[in-house]
């Protein structure tokens, strides 16, 4: 009894001061998993750190690239002009549209290559006709709402996304901002073809406007 007692003892001296190098192999291989979560767990922050980072230098070099543009020039008082000036002005102050709301749109006044943005216009519209200024306006409050739509839809899209970089998963909430934000996108291409047909309309009634009065 006695000698079995001393071998018990013993085996519980010997396993109790056993190091963490000579435990189960259980142990280390749940130690292995878990460095590997971490690896990649810090793998996957770094994309979304890096995708954050492109998207703050786009916006700082798009900032830089800005520069302040001079505003267009007002057509001359037709009464100052006479009949060959008059001719001369239509084709110096005539309002053209190029591209669309949503890609990015913009306006050229006359032989001038100048780009103008719809704001920077405005000083000529509020001097055309009430049909020119209506119809502006209707495309400036439209393409207001479009960036709205367009803003509150790329953030919905964006979020889950930044969410699967760092997680590797979609959570069901995720799915369903997903397609609210895509069904914005759609909306404010919508509403920006709409603002597109407004501008036109209003440019039409602005060059209608100025060759009446030269």
């Amino acid at each position: 009894m006695l000698s079995n007692s001393m071998i018990i003892i013993f085996y519980y001296k010997s396993t109790s001061s056993l190091k963490p190098a000579d435990c189960p192999t259980t142990e280390r291989t749940f130690s292995k998993k878990n460095m590997e979560g971490v690896i990649m767990e810090k793998k996957q922050k770094s994309k979304f750190y890096k995708v954050v980072l492109c998207l703050l230098l786009l916006s700082l070099s798009l900032i830089i690239s800005c520069k302040s543009v001079p505003p267009p020039q007002l057509p001359p008082d037709p009464a100052k002009l006479n009949q060959e000036e008059k001719g001369k002005a239509y084709n110096d102050y005539e309002l053209t549209k190029k591209g669309s709301v949503f890609w990015g749109t913009y306006f050229l006044q006359g032989a001038n290559q100048q780009k103008y943005t719809y704001d920077k216009v405005e000083m000529l519209f509020d001097a055309s006709s009430e049909a020119a200024i209506s119809s502006y306006k209707k495309g400036t409050s439209l393409t207001f709402a479009g960036l709205i739509a367009a803003g509150t839809g790329g953030a919905l899209l964006g979020y889950p996304f930044g969410g699967y970089l760092v997680t590797g998963e979609f959570m069901t909430s995720d799915y369903i901002m997903l397609g609210t934000g895509a069904g914005l996108i759609i909306v404010s291409w919508i509403v920006s073809e709409a603002a597109d047909k407004s501008f036109e309309k209003g440019v039409n009634e602005y060059n209608s406007y100025l060759k009446n009065q030269y």
